[in-house]
């Protein structure tokens, strides 16, 4: 990838898709901890949104390093960064999709 800083069409669709899928998994764990105190459930929700951003913030800087790795700019663009995160994570969730459904065959014999 050489950093371009495009984001392809189908990037912008899957973005409004994932703000759909925050906004569910935040009402399920809003659901889950339902029980807690109100000043419980803030913190709760804070510490996981500092710990999700986070993670992010490390697979984003170690994507960073690798697209340097294999020829792109020592810094890239962040919209290259946050494209090739999205490409990573289809793939992931691809190969998992595919290691259950062999799994799920595998049993079924």
């Amino acid at each position: 990838m050489s950093g371009l800083g495009f984001v392809h069409e189908s990037q912008e669709a899957e973005g409004d898709n994932r703000e759909e899928d925050r906004e569910e998994y935040r009402e399920a764990e809003e659901d889950r901890y339902q029980d807690f105190g109100d000043d419980d459930k803030e913190n709760y929700f804070r510490r996981r949104y500092f710990e999700r951003k986070r993670e992010t913030d490390q697979i984003k800087e170690t994507l960073s390093k690798m697209m340097f790795g294999y020829g792109d700019s020592e810094e890239p663009l962040d919209e290259s960064v946050t494209a090739m995160e999205g490409y990573m994570n289809e793939f992931v969730l691809n190969v998992c999709k595919k290691s259950l459904a062999k799994s799920q065959r595998a049993g079924s014999s």
